[in-house]
């Protein structure tokens, strides 16, 4: 009978979570807004560690942006990279682009708290522009990319401004999986936002004022903390400046990142993701992080307690319906936008693939994990 309640509790829940997703995301209006009216200076950064093969694409793609090529530069922090990636952006023949070592900077002295946040952070405080574009150094964007995320920050006159992300993927079943439960997850976060409830967002593809950054200082009380440098810079900007605050929904600032292409990879950055949570208080961020696990937790357990007893079979049934209906309706709609709805092939696969990832990070998450060669906590 609690088990039953329980279940009965958190579908309820659960359903009401998925329906925000699917009316925030329904409710954002797809494409761009319009145009960029007044051209702003922009200081694209990102922040590289061991990218050798990755960055040089990259970087070409930001230099044939078609925003007007003398109001934007690119800044690369590398993070005390253990390859190429210093020499692949030197070797790059444009004064556009710039290098800054962490290391010239931070020393070689053991540094207890996220590269990334402290690479951004100098960036901005030394970038000439007013406005700053982050993404990582494994994506590719296409040629509107920075005209679109400014035409959306001017229309909304926003501070901040999230931007789409798609995953690109190999023909392994991980990678695919890992693509659509991955374009889900970032979606969420475009979903809730145009509602006004700021929950995730992913730093491959984030606008934003830099006297708001400034003045924000978004990682003074988390820079100890490994990740979160995307999620904890989104709660700091909604907190002081609320409405402004935007997501934008249009194709041409889709940004485009890979996913991992091993379980061992794959478990660590989830692992890692993990980690950050029980640093919000924010109670919308909460309650949908616990109820989706916590429902998820239950569902499994009802499932096995079906082995001894079919009293709740009606209920579990029906949740199980439920949670497949709305979440085919939400990720059917994220991967039609990011041109990826072949995917959808493996929806029943992905159901289970996401509900184990989502049981085994929870139960995992406080253990130590790596990320390219560092040891995270």
């Amino acid at each position: 009978m609690m088990l039953s309640l329980l279940l009965g509790i958190l579908l309820v829940l659960y359903v009401a979570i998925m329906l925000v997703c699917i009316l925030g995301w329904t409710s954002l209006k797809e494409g761009c807004p319009g145009k960029a009216t007044v051209p702003m200076r922009v200081t694209v950064v990102v922040v590289a560690r061991n990218e050798e093969q990755a960055i040089g694409a990259l970087l070409q793609d930001l230099l044939e942006q078609d925003y007007p090529a003398e109001w934007f530069d690119v800044l690369v922090v590398d993070d005390h990279s253990e390859d190429g990636t210093a020499t692949v952006v030197e070797r790059l023949a444009d004064s556009r682009v710039r290098l800054m070592r962490l290391s010239d900077r931070l020393g070689h002295a053991p540094f207890h708290g996220s590269h990334k946040k402290k690479g951004v952070t100098l960036a901005v405080q030394e970038s000439p522009s007013d406005w700053i574009a982050l993404t990582d150094a494994d994506c590719r964007v296409a040629p509107g990319w920075l005209r679109t995320m400014m035409a959306c920050q001017q229309f909304h006159q926003a501070v901040l401004v999230c931007g789409p992300v798609r995953y690109r993927h190999g023909p392994s079943l991980l990678q695919r999986l890992l693509a659509l439960d991955q374009g889900g997850l970032s979606a969420v976060g475009t979903a809730t936002l145009a509602l006004g409830i700021p929950t995730v967002c992913n730093g491959a593809n984030l606008l934003f004022s830099r006297s708001a950054f400034l003045q924000t200082d978004p990682y003074a009380d988390n820079l100890h903390r490994s990740s979160g440098d995307d999620m904890f810079l989104l709660h700091s900007f909604y907190r002081q400046y609320a409405h402004r605050v935007t997501a934008c929904k249009s194709p041409s600032a889709l940004v485009t990142t890979s996913v991992p292409d091993s379980w061992r990879e794959a478990l660590n950055q989830r692992r890692r993701w993990a980690s950050k949570m029980n640093a919000f208080r924010q109670w919308p961020l909460r309650l949908m992080f616990w109820g989706v696990g916590w429902f998820h937790v239950v569902l499994l357990a009802s499932a096995i307690g079906l082995l001894f007893s079919a009293m709740h079979l009606g209920l579990f049934l029906l949740a199980l319906l439920t949670k497949f209906v709305l979440d085919f309706i939400f990720l059917y709609q994220i991967m039609r936008f990011v041109g990826q709805e072949h995917l959808m092939r493996l929806f029943l696969f992905a159901e289970l693939f996401h509900s184990a990832l989502l049981l085994w990070t929870g139960l995992t998450a406080r253990q130590p994990t790596s990320w390219k060669g560092r040891t995270v906590t």
